[in-house]
């Protein structure tokens, strides 16, 4: 994610914003679509529900949870928005697109990079809220499997906090991920059944600069993301 006079790739940073979303509580900016003639009575209901859901974990973060949805949904927007009530509430907080995950943690490898692997890993890893964006995106290297492993091992054994989100689309996760993710003694899966925003012309959000922008999201292309990794809090 990118922080305060951050720029995409700038690493980790001491105070930051989530990206797109700037709410102190999950719902200040979180279209319901009530109005929406494209949705039928149940999806509304859905709607309602992932919200309420969203602000209760906010609240107090415990176990997992994870919102599946098609791109555009709203998951990644409540997701945000759960880690920004957290950044205002002052407490630590990491934020990160999968693929930027890793991106971030290869970067370490570099002679240029001024943070070891080791530590960018622990701070990640241990982080006492960890929210994971758009997880099945990835490439699906060995090694990008083996770190993601580790850190879903870590917190899954340690039952720290954690917010996931990935599309209803039959992605091909490494089936050790999966059992931890379908443990519903830890995790919570809510699936958001609306359609994407896309297409709506009457949908803006507030970005972390105060603009207004399209609630998006179709899939960025590769080499496109520019979100980064942040950390904030005490």
């Amino acid at each position: 994610m990118v922080g305060h006079g951050a720029h995409p790739g700038a690493g980790l940073s001491r105070r930051s914003q989530c990206p797109a979303i700037r709410a102190e509580q999950p719902g200040e900016s979180f279209d319901l679509r009530q109005d929406a003639q494209e949705l039928d009575t149940a999806r509304r209901a859905n709607l309602r529900r992932a919200l309420a859901t969203a602000k209760e974990y906010a609240e107090s973060p415990a176990g997992w949870l994870v919102f599946t949805g098609d791109y555009g949904s709203g998951k990644t927007h409540l997701a945000a928005a759960i880690a920004n009530h957290r950044l205002y509430q002052n407490y630590a907080v990491v934020f990160v697109v999968v693929p930027d995950l890793l991106d971030h943690l290869r970067a370490t490898f570099s002679p240029q990079s001024s943070v070891g692997f080791d530590r960018r890993f622990e701070q990640i890893r241990t982080s006492p809220l960890l929210v994971l964006d758009d997880l099945g995106t990835q490439s699906a290297t060995p090694w990008a499997q083996e770190k993601l492993f580790q850190i879903f091992d870590y917190r899954y054994n340690a039952r720290l906090p954690t917010v996931i989100t990935m599309t209803t689309r039959d992605i091909d996760l490494d089936p050790r991920l999966k059992t931890r993710i379908l443990d519903t003694r830890l995790c919570q899966v809510f699936e958001i059944t609306a359609p994407s925003y896309r297409g709506r012309t009457d949908v803006s959000v507030r970005d972390g600069r105060g603009r207004d922008n399209r609630l998006r999201r179709s899939a960025p292309a590769s080499g496109q993301r520019g979100r980064g990794v942040g950390v904030s809090g005490r």
